[in-house]
């Protein structure tokens, strides 16, 4: 915005009569000039804070679009399921393991020894929905899944996998199943809402019933 211009200052070099009338010209402007002063701090102020918004903006689009641009180029690069792969492999690559789409973040001398997962630096989580075809039956569960059990003729008995600090599993038991499932518990303390179980403990699920377990210590599991 623009501020009215003061007009000449009062100067003591000057003869008294001109000293005085400058003086009142001067402390007249001083009011109106005060305003637009203030006036114009505030909207340099807001305009900062624009700026700086802006500029955050700015850079989580410049980090947006480096993101895209590798998710572009992994997709760009699908090698096929990873189970399927042995030998090394350079990234940009994607892959399919466990219902999911995993982007490879380091180059590997062979791929065969590094699992795609959310605890191995390796891999970063791409796209899906990582549910596995149902069980059917007793099964021991992989760390990092989401599993769906479908029992009709025995209860299922769902062995918990060794799992590392934010691992994770997601147990449910579909509605199509006419059986309890039974989480087997050898090794972990599981911390709900409504109590703990220790080592030893399994857990029983009803039909429709999901768990979800995240690893939040060695050996000890949160239902979130």
């Amino acid at each position: 915005m623009a501020i009215t211009a003061l007009p000449t200052a009062p100067s003591r070099a000057s003869d008294p009569a001109t000293f005085s009338d400058d003086a009142d010209t001067w402390v007249a402007a001083l009011g109106t000039f005060t305003t637009e002063a203030n006036a114009l701090q505030t909207d340099v102020n807001a305009k900062q804070v624009l700026a700086a918004a802006s500029a955050v903006a700015a850079d989580t689009s410049a980090n947006d679009s480096a993101l895209s641009a590798a998710s572009a180029a992994a997709s760009a690069n699908f090698k096929g399921l990873w189970s399927s792969l042995s030998g090394s492999l350079n990234k940009p690559a994607t892959v399919l393991h466990d219902g999911a789409y995993w982007a490879l973040l380091n180059n590997l001398a062979n791929v065969a020894s590094s699992t795609p997962s959310a605890s191995n630096s390796d891999w970063a989580f791409s796209s899906g929905t990582r549910w596995r075809a149902p069980y059917t039956a007793s099964a021991t569960l992989s760390a990092n899944s989401q599993n769906t059990v479908s029992a009709t003729s025995a209860a299922a008995d769902m062995t918990l996998p060794s799992m590392a600090v934010n691992d994770f599993v997601v147990v449910h038991n579909s509605k199509t199943s006419t059986q309890t499932v039974r989480i087997m518990n050898s090794t972990y303390t599981i911390r709900g809402r409504k109590g703990t179980a220790s080592a030893g403990d399994n857990l029983v699920m009803g039909t429709g019933d999901t768990i979800h377990l995240v690893c939040v210590a060695t050996n000890t599991l949160e239902a979130v």
